[in-house]
């Protein structure tokens, strides 16, 4: 790219190298992931945020991505996302672990979180490739909290993590209340999502909110109304999808051609 002014070229880099030329290697997590839910989540659509974190008191979220998922429709599809670290050269004496949140895209209700730690830090990029289980909730009690740790969460909650069976001993987090943030839940900062979403914490890459939308909005901080909702209001509150279908906004990671897809009751597809 040209700067009309300077009359300089300038290079657009991908996520794998930097500087004036792209002439140096990030530090990076490349995560090649599938998630698989239950059968009685098939129709369900999900908010999955996918983080990489260290194990500072800070508890600093260096990148994430954000996806919409939806059993019936991407069962079979392997995410190839990439994870950046915050600073250059990244500090070699923290641990770092790639943190999952996810969410019911309809109701914003919380299904569970992920931990996938990774290992020799010092290596400067990591490949993982992961099979992500989504949690299935029957009840409040399927999400396990860990109260004898609950002490520490100041402005929060202790959670277990859904994949625990994978380690040898139970690992937790403080789920922190909106406008807290750090290990323990006390590091307030100014949540600038809108009222309708839900405020995730702070990315250290830009010092921006991360917020996970309701169904009908959708952009960094939720106020730009989705193609289902701008269809809504322009058919005289009836819905894009006929025979009563749910009208869900499509994913960018899947398709950048279709902007929405139908979830169809029984009997219709």
């Amino acid at each position: 790219w040209t700067d009309n002014k300077t009359k300089q070229t300038i290079c657009l880099c991908p996520p794998t190298f930097y500087g004036n030329t792209c002439q140096y290697q990030n530090q990076r997590v490349n995560l090649v992931i599938k998630f698989q839910a239950l059968s009685d989540s098939w129709q369900t659509p999900f908010i999955i945020i996918i983080s990489l974190i260290d194990d500072s008191y800070e508890r600093t979220i260096h990148s994430f991505q954000q996806i919409t998922y939806l059993s019936m429709k991407h069962c079979n599809i392997k995410y190839n996302l990439y994870l950046l670290y915050s600073t250059r050269p990244k500090n070699s004496t923290r641990n770092y672990s790639i943190h999952i949140d996810i969410y019911e895209k309809l109701s914003l209700t919380y299904r569970g979180s992920l931990l996938f730690p990774i290992h020799y830090p010092f290596l400067p990029v990591h490949r993982l490739v992961h099979i992500a289980y989504i949690p299935r909730i029957v009840d409040d009690t399927t999400i396990q909290t860990c109260s004898h740790h609950h002490h520490q969460c100041i402005h929060g909650k202790c959670i277990n993590y859904a994949n625990n069976n994978d380690y040898h001993e139970k690992k937790s987090f403080c789920q922190c209340h909106q406008g807290w943030s750090g290990k323990h839940c006390t590091i307030p900062y100014n949540c600038t999502c809108s009222s309708q979403s839900l405020c995730l914490g702070i990315s250290a890459a830009n010092h921006r909110s991360i917020c996970i939308c309701p169904v009908n909005k959708f952009g960094p901080r939720c106020l730009i109304d989705t193609i289902c909702q701008s269809a809504h209001e322009e058919n005289n509150n009836s819905t894009i999808c006929q025979n009563n279908g749910r009208c869900i906004p499509t994913d960018e990671y899947i398709s950048f051609k279709q902007t929405f897809s139908c979830i169809c009751p029984k009997g219709f597809s």
